[in-house]
C-alpha cells in the first residue's frame, strides 16, 4: 500500500470514529435507534468484506494491531468463580434445587434512573492481546451460540444497520426478546452500545497515532505520547454527568445450562 493510499484510508477511519461519537452522544440523549448506523460503522470497523476480500479498516491500516480480549464465555460450576467473578458463584443461592452449570455474558448492562440504558464489555485485562481475527471469534453468548463477528453482520445486516431482513431470523429474534431483561431494550440495541463504546476507546488511540506518527509505525509506538487529556477524549461523547449522578443499577445476563438466561446484579 502506498502512502497516498494509507493517508485516504486513515482519513475515512477517522470519520468512521466521527460517526460512532456522534451516534453515541445521540444515542445518551434518548435516540435508541442510533444502534442502527453504529451497526454498519462496527461492520466497516472490523468485518467487513467485499466480493469475500477483507477490506474492514482497522485491519488494512493496522495489519498486526492486538486487542484486549472479553472474558471467555464457558459453563462452570457455581462455587468455581475466582477473581471479579467470584460474586457469580451466588447464583447457587437462587436455583439450589437444579444446582446449574452457569456462563457469564461478557457485558455489563446499567439502567440509569432517568431510564437510560447502557452496555460495557468485560475485558480480560491481565489475559494477553489477541488478533482482530480471534477477538471477532470470542463468543458473546452460549443460548443463542453468536460470537462477535456474527453479531455485528447480524445487526448491521439483517437488523437496519445497512439492511432489513424481510423475516427476523431466529438468533436475533432471540436477542431482542426484552422479556428476559429488566431493560427495555433488547439485547442486538445493547450489545452494540457495548461494541460501540469500545471502538470509542480504539478511536481515541487512532486519532492521536495518526496526529504524533502520523501514516507509518506500529501502534504501541503511540504509547510513549498518548496523552489521557487529549481534546478528543476530553470531547468525546459521554453520559451527561447530570444522568450518572441519579444513579444506575448494574446488571449482567448469564447463560445456564438448559435453563433460559437470567439477569442478576453483580454483588460489589
Amino acid at each position: 500500500m502506498n502512502n497516498l493510499d494509507k493517508e485516504y484510508l486513515f482519513k475515512e477511519i477517522l470519520e468512521v470514529f466521527k460517526v460512532i461519537d456522534t451516534c453515541l452522544h445521540c444515542y445518551y440523549q434518548g435516540n435508541t435507534h442510533m444502534y442502527r448506523p453504529l451497526a454498519a460503522q462496527l461492520r466497516i470497523l472490523f468485518c467487513d468484506y467485499y466480493h469475500r476480500e477483507d477490506i474492514s479498516l482497522l485491519k488494512i491500516i493496522f495489519k498486526n494491531i492486538q486487542l484486549t480480549p472479553v472474558y471467555k464465555i464457558e459453563y462452570k460450576k457455581l462455587g468455581t468463580f475466582t477473581g471479579s467473578l467470584e460474586w457469580a458463584n451466588s447464583i447457587q443461592g437462587q436455583h439450589e434445587e437444579y444446582d446449574p452449570e452457569v456462563a457469564i455474558m461478557p457485558f455489563e448492562i446499567s439502567v440509569f434512573k432517568n431510564g437510560l440504558e447502557s452496555c460495557d464489555l468485560i475485558l480480560n485485562d491481565e489475559a494477553p492481546l489477541v488478533s482482530i481475527k480471534d477477538w471477532l471469534s470470542s463468543y458473546i453468548s452460549l443460548d443463542p451460540l453468536i460470537n462477535i463477528k456474527d453479531f455485528i453482520n447480524n445487526v448491521a445486516g439483517k437488523n437496519g444497520g445497512a439492511h432489513v431482513q424481510k423475516e427476523l431470523d431466529t438468533q436475533l429474534a432471540s436477542l431482542k426478546n426484552e422479556n428476559k431483561l429488566p431493560a427495555r431494550n433488547g439485547l442486538n440495541v445493547l450489545f452494540t452500545i457495548a461494541l460501540a463504546r469500545f471502538a470509542q476507546t480504539l478511536g481515541y488511540s487512532v486519532i492521536q497515532f495518526y496526529e504524533e506518527i502520523g501514516t507509518t509505525g506500529k501502534m504501541e509506538d503511540l504509547l510513549k505520547v498518548f496523552d489521557e487529556n487529549h481534546p478528543n477524549i476530553i470531547n468525546s461523547a459521554q453520559i451527561p454527568h447530570d444522568i450518572s449522578n441519579l444513579g444506575f443499577n448494574k446488571y449482567t445476563l448469564h447463560n445456564m445450562r438448559n435453563f433460559q438466561q437470567a439477569w442478576i446484579e453483580p454483588i460489589r
